[in-house]
């Protein structure tokens, strides 16, 4: 059963995607974390798409691939985490080289999930970061011997109508206009429309 639900209606007359991501807080200490369309539904005018998703958090690492003309992320190793349990591990390379994690425990910093990145080299670059719902959402490219916390909001999604592609790393500043949409126990099925003037606003009325 799904956690959380946002319809999104189309009453523009563009054609292109909904773009669903997260954004890490500010005070984050990281500059290095990289936000990514982490869900994308196709929608023409006139119609209306619906996301769903747990809040259920977890590691990722893999790389990014060029497909097409595009670089996305795509998952290599997934280790379910969670805040007040489990909310820290390491990356390191095993006996024959390869990216793994390793040691999941309880002692990552309070409200983030932490990866501590051992002394490990990689004939390929990597990357790793967080999952909500078994999707990728923010990611960081790896660095030996250095500790990255990630924060993340499940009731605080954005949302932006474009081109991107799922995986895809974006930079939230120059989207242009995207609408933020809160959830909540009480709330967990949200809407929101783009309006003829391309602009996306909440519905008044929520699923």
């Amino acid at each position: 059963m799904s956690d959380y639900q946002l319809t999104c209606t189309n009453h523009s007359r563009m054609h292109g995607c909904f773009v669903l991501f997260g954004v890490p807080p500010r005070i984050d200490a990281s500059p290095h974390i990289v936000s990514l369309a982490w869900h994308v539904r196709p929608a023409a005018p006139g119609t209306s798409v619906t996301f769903a998703w747990s809040d259920t958090l977890s590691f990722v690492w893999g790389e990014r691939h060029l497909i097409g003309r595009r670089r996305r992320f795509r998952p290599s190793e997934e280790v379910i985490g969670d805040f007040d349990r489990d909310n820290a591990i390491d990356i390191d390379r095993d006996d024959y080289g390869a990216p793994a994690f390793a040691n999941l425990r309880t002692d990552g910093t309070r409200g983030a999930l932490t990866i501590r990145q051992l002394n490990a080299r990689f004939e390929h670059m990597i990357y790793h970061g967080v999952a909500l719902g078994g999707a990728p959402l923010l990611i960081s490219r790896f660095h030996a011997n250095v500790t990255t916390d990630f924060i993340v909001e499940p009731g605080r999604i954005f949302v932006h109508f474009g081109d991107q592609c799922t995986g895809e790393a974006i930079e939230p500043d120059n989207l242009g206009i995207s609408q933020l949409v809160e959830f909540s126990p009480s709330r967990p099925s949200r809407s929101v429309i783009l309006g003829p003037d391309n602009i996306i606003r909440p519905s008044d009325r929520d699923d």
